[in-house]
C-alpha cells in the first residue's frame, strides 16, 4: 500500500503522542516514588543514596518537564500541518532554470506547490 503524507504524519503524531503519554506516566510514577521514599519507616534511601540519586538524575524534573513541553508543541504542530495539508494534489509540469543555458522539467501541485518525485 502506497503511503501519502497525511498517513505518515498521522503515524508520526501517534508515535510522538505515545511518548508524551509515557513521559507523563513517568512523572507521576516519579512523584509516587518520592512520596514512598519520604514515608518509608527507615533511612534506607538516606543512608544509601546512590540508587535514588541516580534515579533522580536519570529522570530529572527539569529535563522531563522541558521534554514534555517540547513534544506537546511538536504534536500541535503536526496536527496543524495535518489539518492544512493538500489531500488531492493536482500536479502540473513546469521548467526551472538550473544554469544559464540549461533547464529542468519539474512537476508540482498547483494548490500546495509541493514537488512530485518522478520514479
Amino acid at each position: 500500500m502506497e503511503q501519502n503524507e497525511h498517513t505518515i504524519l498521522n503515524n508520526i503524531h501517534e508515535t510522538t503522542n505515545k511518548l508524551l503519554v509515557m513521559l507523563n506516566e513517568i512523572r507521576e510514577s516519579k512523584q509516587k516514588i518520592a512520596n514512598d521514599v519520604k514515608n518509608l519507616d527507615n533511612n534506607f534511601f538516606i543512608e544509601k543514596t546512590d540508587i535514588f540519586d541516580k534515579f533522580n538524575d536519570l529522570f530529572d524534573d527539569y529535563t522531563l518537564n522541558g521534554f514534555v513541553e517540547e513534544i506537546d508543541i511538536y504534536c500541535k504542530d503536526i496536527r496543524e500541518t495535518m489539518d492544512n495539508i493538500c489531500l488531492n494534489h493536482e500536479y502540473i509540469e513546469d521548467y526551472i532554470d538550473i544554469s544559464i543555458d540549461k533547464d529542468q522539467k519539474i512537476w508540482y501541485c498547483k494548490k500546495c506547490h509541493v514537488s512530485q518525485v518522478i520514479k
